[in-house]
């Protein structure tokens, strides 16, 4: 394990995707007493490679860039990731509860076995969400997304997919047709 000091987390990220560090970089970071261990490593990198160590005094991890990394197992709970970028990105078993994620991008990336509930401002559109994610209280920032159904914006600004009087996530299915449905009579 290495400690480095660095400028900012982008410039460790940069290092990461052009191989001046090999293996793994583990972020610690003191939020409030408590630590986050978050742990990064390239999509193409063996898991059981060294580790770099990093510590961080803030939670801060804003404009961070993950774009293309994998995320796993990662405590981003409570940080400020806003207007960070975590495109193509393989995030599993991460705990982003209470995160800060105002103008984060999530393009296209892989979110599993996750919780992101009590978080603010995530756009998750365009993003693979499986398995079991947790949005409990999530609340996506408000952007005029394409309802893909139907062709006509809709508002998506009250939680990721609407949220009924008692907390709960609920979908407007009112615009999907199934065309040449089969009748049996």
């Amino acid at each position: 394990m290495i400690s480095q000091e660095v400028e900012t987390i982008n410039e460790l990220m940069e290092q990461l995707k052009e191989g001046k560090i090999e293996g793994s970089i583990e972020i610690i970071i003191n939020n409030k007493g408590k630590a986050n261990r978050i742990l990064i490593r390239k999509q193409d990198e063996e898991t059981e490679s060294a580790v770099k160590r990093v510590q961080l005094r803030k939670p801060d991890l804003s404009h961070a860039d993950f774009s293309g990394m994998i995320v796993n197992g990662s405590n981003f709970s409570g940080v400020d990731l806003h207007e960070a970028n975590f495109s193509y990105s393989a995030i599993e078993n991460a705990n982003l509860a209470g995160s800060y994620l105002r103008g984060a991008v999530f393009y296209k990336s892989s979110i599993t076995q996750s919780d992101m509930s009590n978080s603010f401002g995530a756009n998750t559109q365009g993003a693979y969400i499986t398995g079991s994610v947790n949005l409990y209280n999530a609340q996506s920032a408000a952007v005029e997304a394409p309802n893909h159904y139907d062709g006509i914006p809709r508002n998506m600004g009250s939680g990721f997919l609407g949220t009924n009087e008692y907390g709960e996530h609920t979908m407007d299915m009112s615009h999907i047709t199934v065309p040449n449905q089969r009748r049996n009579w």
